[in-house]
């Protein structure tokens, strides 16, 4: 059964080491989104929300902010980023020409469902999801092309669904010639479909080795390819 993970606390308020922060982040020149921004500051230790982010750029006098944009940042913000805790011009911050408050509903429900697909996304993955198949070891020049032209792979790649059984004793080339196929698949147009993968291993942690360390780490995959067409 899945639960969701504890929510982790932000700051309430916009304090001044907050705002140093945040405007440290958003140097002059750079383009950067408000989301950008609060998950760099969120890797060092600052649990800060896109729209805590881009409150604090619209007091500082960036213009034509949105949460989701990628606008370039005006002189205000870089002039503001030198002088520590001292406030913005505020003939600066009118130039901004926007007089909202707060976010518009549009704008909010879309950062709210990615603040929850985050969330999602941080209880279900795990350190060592994609260790496996990101160190199998290269194959060796014209091996493994045989299983593109055998005739049982022909029909199951072709087909909806199905399973492909290939079996080996240990040290074979299992694992690379999965690899393998791996990237070849990857690499074919399939549409609106997801590609989902994961390899066991039977030396590592146990959620490399057990099922529901797989559905974990197919969970996150599909989730981040659904956030991907919305």
């Amino acid at each position: 059964m899945l639960a969701d993970a504890p929510r982790s606390g932000r700051p309430t308020k916009q304090s001044s080491d907050v705002k140093s922060q945040v405007l440290l982040k958003a140097q002059l020149g750079q383009e950067k989104s408000c989301a950008d921004i609060a998950e760099e500051l969120s890797l060092e230790g600052l649990d800060i929300s896109s729209s805590t982010v881009w409150r604090i750029l619209k007091d500082a006098g960036l213009s034509n902010t949105r949460p989701t944009r990628k606008p370039p940042l005006s002189k205000a913000v870089s002039t503001s980023t030198r002088q520590d805790d001292q406030p913005a011009n505020p003939s600066k911050a009118s130039d901004s020409g926007s007089s909202s408050e707060g976010l518009s509903p549009e704008v909010q429900q879309t950062e709210d469902q990615e603040n929850i697909d985050n969330e999602i996304l941080k209880s279900l993955a795990f350190p060592e999801m994609l260790d496996r198949r990101d160190n199998i070891k290269q194959r060796h020049e014209n091996t493994c092309e045989w299983i593109l032209r055998l005739e049982e792979y022909k029909p199951w790649r072709s087909d909806s669904h199905g399973l492909l059984w290939i079996n080996g004793k240990p040290g074979a080339g299992k694992s690379t010639l999965m690899a393998y196929m791996h990237n070849e698949l990857k690499g074919c147009d399939t549409g609106n479909s997801i590609q989902l993968d994961f390899f066991f291993t039977a030396r590592g942690t146990e959620l490399q080795r057990k099922p529901v360390g797989m559905l974990r780490a197919e969970f996150v995959i599909d989730l981040k390819a659904i956030g991907c067409q919305r």
